[in-house]
């Protein structure tokens, strides 16, 4: 990836020989599992023998080709075109007035951002989203040395956590958030009372990261209190229906994942004109990791205007950093007027390539057909 945008780690694993009889796993060896890419199954570690040759090809050839953060986690033994073309609908109830909105929109950028979270999790550009694909299961979640199947993780290790291993390896199942009002307890291993205890805990003990601002705390729980069950498609056709969770999923769109990071830089805006400078600059961080994600699927050579065009867009994303930064460092102020005229000038650029990204669309890999064709290329 550019040096403009946030650099990822590739944690893509490396074989090692079999290791036997794990009932009880040191936190050591999770850490080594997980930093040499054993598969963990049931009581015992071993390497993939059984990983069907179909899909591990197609899953050693993409890695190969590509340089996606969403592959790190990925198990090998899974269809990866189809997983990285398509992901879990969105559905949300409405705000009940103007401040929640404000809130939902700070929670919004804050689901998918890693700054919520520190260490290791942080690294690997995790963030909720990455467990919770739009707020439901993300059902092919794997993490080499923690997960037994997709969409289970033991939640219990000192890879991503100082203080929660167990010396145990314990996978279960990752939660949906849909529906997550109706709970009298939240959590699994270690259940809490209430949904903000629940949601600080995976935040600052499951993940390492920082008590997180009180505004973005509020944000988050507000938009995952909209999660809605009962949301339907403008047709009226519902795409989430209460009693079937497994709902299917629909295809990726870089139209819609940018218009989230112009909604985001709005609403950083907004924040920076109420003096909310810290939440400002979280947002602004936040939506360049959202630019990155979207420069791997478009960084190819048919596509480099739209390419150039989101690095140039983060490189003004951290101008703008750096000009509201002096407030929160008591240095002198960067002059109203000027800002203002930055935040305008990047909702203008944006808007003209949002055009390019939106006509490129079709050659970028996001759509599974040119994923696919990185299978056959050099054939």
């Amino acid at each position: 990836m550019s040096a403009a945008f946030v650099n990822i780690i590739n944690m893509n694993a490396l074989k090692t020989p079999t290791i036997k009889s794990a009932k009880t796993i040191t936190p050591k060896m999770k850490m080594l599992a997980v930093k040499a890419g054993i598969f963990i199954l049931s009581a015992t570690i071993t390497i993939g023998d059984a990983i069907a040759p179909s899909n591990y090809a197609i899953a050693q050839r993409l890695k190969e080709k590509l340089s996606l953060t969403e592959i790190g986690w990925l198990e090998d033994d899974r269809n990866y075109v189809t997983h990285l073309s398509t992901t879990k609908p969105l559905c949300l109830a409405p705000p009940e007035n103007k401040e929640i909105a404000a809130l939902m929109d700070i929670g919004s950028v804050a689901f998918r951002s890693p700054l919520l979270f520190g260490g290791l999790a942080a690294r690997k550009k995790l963030s909720c989203d990455s467990c919770h694909q739009n707020g439901d299961v993300n059902d092919e979640f794997f993490i080499k040395g923690l997960s037994d199947k997709p969409g289970h993780i033991d939640a219990t290790n000192a890879v991503f956590s100082k203080t929660l291993e167990d010396n145990i390896y314990n996978p279960i199942p990752i939660p949906t958030l849909y529906g997550i009002n109706d709970k009298q307890v939240f959590g699994t291993l270690s259940p809490t009372a209430t949904k903000a205890e629940f949601v600080h805990q995976v935040i600052e003990q499951e993940f390492d990261g920082p008590k997180p601002n009180q505004r973005i705390f509020d944000g988050l729980m507000a938009y995952i209190d909209h999660f809605d069950t009962h949301c339907t498609q403008p047709t009226g056709t519902a795409l989430r229906p209460s009693n079937d969770q497994d709902n299917k999923k629909i295809n990726r769109s870089a139209e819609s994942d940018f218009s989230h990071i112009q909604k985001a830089i709005n609403t950083a805006y907004f924040e920076w004109q109420n003096g909310h400078i810290n939440i400002a600059d979280f947002i602004l961080i936040s939506a360049r990791h959202e630019l990155g994600l979207i420069y791997e699927r478009y960084d190819r050579q048919s596509l480099s205007k739209p390419s150039k065009g989101l690095i140039k867009l983060s490189a003004q994303l951290e101008q703008m950093r750096s000009n509201i930064k002096p407030v929160l460092l008591l240095q002198k102020p960067v002059p109203t007027r000027t800002i203002d005229k930055q935040f305008t000038r990047w909702q203008k650029d944006a808007k003209k390539l949002s055009a390019k990204i939106k006509k490129g669309e079709a050659r970028s890999y996001y759509r599974a057909d040119q994923l696919e064709a990185l299978l056959i290329e050099d054939e």
